[in-house]
C-alpha cells in the first residue's frame, strides 16, 4: 500500500513540492517519500492506537473539510516536523507545503478507499496490514461485503474490526 500511497502523493506534488523553490530539485523525491511515509505512519498510528473514529471520520467523504479532520491535522503535524528537521525548512514554509499537499492527498485517499472498483486502497487489507491481523481483542474479522460503501456501512465495518 505504501507504493500506491507514494504514487498518490507524487500525483499531487506538483506545486507544493516539485515546483517549490524552497525545495531543491535534487531533494524532491526525498520530500515525496517523506510525505508518503508521514501519511502511512499517521494512518497506522490511528488504527493501531485504537483511534478508529479519526479514520472513520476521514473516510466519511461528502462535503466535509478534510483539512480540519483530526487525522489530517496529525499527519500534517508529523510532515511539518519532518520538513523542518530533515530538510531544514522553516516552520512557516513547511506548514504551507503540508497544508497544500496533505489535505488534497487525504481527500483523494478517502475517495479511492470508498470506491469498490479501486482495489489499491482496500480497507480490509489496509487495516489488517496496520494491525498485523489483530485488534486489541483478537483477530480482525475481515468478512464483510466489499460493495457496501455507504457512510454508515463503512463506519460500521471499521468499528467492527476492533470489536
Amino acid at each position: 500500500m505504501l507504493d500506491k500511497l507514494k504514487d498518490l502523493v507524487k500525483h499531487y506534488a506538483g506545486e507544493p513540492i516539485i515546483n517549490n523553490s524552497d525545495i531543491p530539485n535534487e531533494r524532491n523525491e526525498e520530500v515525496v517519500e517523506e510525505a508518503s511515509s508521514s501519511i502511512f505512519k499517521g494512518l497506522k498510528d490511528a488504527v493501531s492506537g485504537g483511534n478508529v473514529s479519526d479514520l472513520t471520520d476521514l473516510l466519511k467523504g461528502g462535503d466535509q473539510d478534510i483539512s480540519q479532520a483530526p487525522l489530517t491535522q496529525n499527519i500534517q503535524g508529523g510532515f511539518i516536523e519532518s520538513l523542518t528537521k530533515k530538510f531544514g525548512l522553516d516552520h512557516g514554509k513547511a506548514s504551507q507545503i503540508a497544508a497544500s499537499l496533505i489535505p488534497v492527498v487525504m481527500k483523494k485517499f478517502a475517495s479511492r478507499t470508498n470506491d469498490p472498483a479501486d482495489n489499491h486502497f482496500d480497507l480490509t487489507k489496509m487495516i489488517t496490514g496496520f494491525t498485523g491481523g489483530e485488534s486489541a481483542t483478537g483477530p480482525v474479522n475481515t468478512n464483510f461485503k466489499q460493495d457496501d460503501t455507504s457512510e454508515d456501512g463503512l463506519i460500521d465495518k471499521v468499528k467492527g474490526l476492533f470489536k
